[in-house]
């Protein structure tokens, strides 16, 4: 069973670190249990996100320091890299590029909900004109690349976090939309712990977890404490996922 990770903004602060930590934790569990995960990494091929929004007035885009930041996390859980621009052809982008702007194309090409999202987020971030024209050509390239992405590896599981900002919530659309389980987390309204939710069911889970930083742990399962193992092997089960479809022994 082939498993998707997308947390874009590596361990930036002013993004949902904590749900972010789990992830990776997750995934390096499932990873060293011979389970097939891999991560798919922004490489700056999007025209704005989130991180430029909170960096308003900065002369540069973060984006060399956030593939970094991501390509950290990746190596810590010993992830494999997949990368949006990979699966963006010249085509593509072209056609992008000269239709964004035109709406019957952009409700067209977006996945089922998209085009609601794109318009929630630019209201709560009171973009201007200039950067909802570029949150249009983020949110089509990430539909793009994602579908092709789903076809070439058919991926059966996303696990994801904060389906409320735009490039989360927006991958996690267009893998809904092929069909695959999304597994996304989010800090539950106590603040000591996370939600797990999937398209799937109606009924989320809800686990103690708190980290600040994913340095906190070494990358090796087997060095966590019982919390943690507990923690995971509750995901696990709530997912659905058998050691016959992991290729390992729970």
């Amino acid at each position: 069973m082939r498993i998707a990770l997308f947390s874009p903004y590596g361990n930036f602060p002013d993004t949902d670190l904590i749900s972010a930590n789990f992830i990776f934790l997750l995934a390096s569990y499932l990873v060293h249990r011979k389970s097939e995960v891999f991560a798919i990494k922004c490489d700056g091929c999007l025209e704005r996100c989130s991180l430029d929004l909170y960096t308003v007035g900065n002369s540069k885009r973060p984006c060399l320091a956030c593939m970094n930041s991501q390509k950290g996390l990746n190596a810590w859980a010993n992830l494999s890299e997949q990368v949006l621009s990979n699966f963006l052809s010249a085509e593509e982008l072209k056609k992008i590029n000269q239709h964004f702007s035109d709406l019957s194309f952009l409700q067209n090409s977006l996945p089922a909900g998209g085009s609601e999202l794109l318009q929630k987020y630019s209201e709560c971030q009171n973009a201007d004109h200039i950067q909802i024209s570029k949150l249009q050509k983020s949110a089509l390239f990430l539909s793009a690349a994602i579908r092709k992405l789903v076809q070439e590896l058919k991926p059966k599981l996303l696990l994801t976090h904060s389906k409320q900002d735009l490039l989360t919530g927006m991958v996690a659309l267009a893998f809904a939309e092929q069909g695959v389980t999304i597994a996304s987390y989010q800090s539950n309204e106590t603040q000591d712990g996370l939600e797990l939710t999937t398209n799937k069911a109606s009924q989320s889970l809800n686990f103690p977890f708190y980290s600040s930083s994913i340095e906190h742990f070494r990358s090796d399962p087997n060095t966590w404490d019982d919390h943690l193992r507990e923690a995971i092997l509750q995901n696990i089960s709530f997912l659905g996922l058998q050691s016959n479809q992991l290729s390992f022994y729970i």
